[in-house]
């Protein structure tokens, strides 16, 4: 990466970076498609709870991005040590972020569902939503600090790969969950949410997998 022509180098970083920031917004893409299937007051509730839940998220990312700072400050000095101690100290401070935000979420889901004005005929489902999606909270937040940790020292490829088979997980769940198989009538709004939670945990289980040392 050092010996390369400079703009080479920054497109083969930036490409699959650019493509996992535009996979993260898939889930809700995948979801309101399945979920379109049930109606408008369904859809309707996944769009609503979408931007509360984004903003959740963009507060967490800040925390993955300073840790990503020192680590590449540090894997660039050659101090592993300092790299190891930033890493740990890094997951630790997003979990409890992650488990903060995710409890004061589903706490506050439906009187900020109503305080942003979501109509009264979807806010029960918007609620669910909300509040099944907040559980997937401290699994997006801990592979957002991976993926940075990992793109400060040079791998971008990884997590993209990650990113891309979860999105395809959260599409193979969705119409099960959603609609159900054979007798089971499936779980409707709920059924989308729970899905995206299980495709968000088997990313971090395979990024912790596979990104170790």
């Amino acid at each position: 990466m050092t010996e390369d022509p400079l703009l080479g180098v920054i497109a083969r970083v930036a490409l699959p970076i650019v493509l996992s920031n535009l996979l993260n917004v898939t889930y809700q893409l995948v979801n309101a498609l399945w979920v379109g299937h049930l109606g408008g007051t369904a859809i309707a509730a996944v769009a609503a709870s979408a931007p509360l839940f984004g903003v959740l998220i963009s507060l967490g990312s800040g925390l993955s991005t300073a840790g990503s700072v020192l680590i590449a400050q540090y894997a660039g000095a050659k101090r592993r040590d300092r790299v190891d101690h930033i890493a740990a100290q890094t997951l630790l401070m997003v979990t409890g972020v992650a488990l903060a935000f995710g409890l004061l979420g589903f706490l506050t889901a439906r009187p900020v569902l109503r305080l942003i004005g979501v109509d009264p005929t979807i806010e029960g489902l918007a609620t669910v939503y909300l509040n099944i999606s907040y559980l997937g909270m401290a699994p997006v937040f801990v592979f957002m600090a991976i993926q940075g940790m990992l793109q400060a020292v040079g791998e971008v490829r990884f997590a993209f790969y990650v990113m891309l088979g979860s999105v395809l997980l959260n599409a193979a769940l969705d119409p099960l969950l959603i609609f159900g198989i054979g007798s089971w009538s499936g779980w409707g709004v709920a059924g989308a949410a729970t899905a995206t939670v299980i495709a968000e945990v088997a990313a971090l289980v395979l990024a912790f997998g596979d990104s170790g040392p």
